[in-house]
């Protein structure tokens, strides 16, 4: 365990217990999401725009806690070669977004290319900071650069985003 978690988990240690219920800022790899009780679902959720995303609950206050939600490993990683074969035979050796064929010739951006397969964190590198073989789908070039980083509340809304972006720059 590197030093800042050790720091970070005895931090959390020493000044929240599991039965408080005060808002806090989850840390999720290097992103800090604010987080309530709820009291009508009886669980912590995140809250955006002022609301619980659990029932929709007005949240007010604001928390200057935070507690670490997730370790981070800081190095990005791709599945080993069985995860990899099994998730393309999941998938039909397509594409995540786009579901066109891997190895397909593709006009992307006045040039023909060849689709080749990249590993995107389904949930970005950058907010979870591990690598659970679970977060990873098999990606063309082209839809996971657009991508990128990004979050999306449902995979089809992922998909449709990709898709989108893939139409206008095409």
């Amino acid at each position: 365990m590197r030093r800042l978690d050790r720091g970070i988990i005895s931090h959390y240690n020493g000044t929240m217990s599991v039965k408080d219920t005060r808002g806090y800022l989850g840390v999720y790899g290097s992103v800090a999401l604010p987080k309530s009780w709820c009291e009508s679902c009886h669980a912590f959720s995140f809250v955006k725009e002022g609301r619980g995303q659990c029932c929709g609950a007005i949240v007010t206050g604001k928390s200057e806690r935070w507690k670490r939600e997730s370790l981070a490993s800081g190095i990005r990683k791709v599945p080993g070669k069985l995860y990899q074969q099994a998730q393309l035979d999941r998938q039909a050796n397509r594409c995540f977004y786009c579901l066109r064929q891997f190895g397909d010739l593709m006009r992307w951006r006045k040039k023909l290319r060849t689709l080749i397969v990249h590993w995107d964190h389904l949930v970005p590198f950058v907010y979870l900071q591990t690598n659970p073989l679970e977060n990873f789908v098999a990606a063309c070039q082209i839809c996971n650069g657009i991508k990128h980083s990004k979050v999306f509340q449902t995979v089809q809304e992922a998909r449709q985003y990709v898709l989108v972006q893939r139409d206008f720059a095409t």
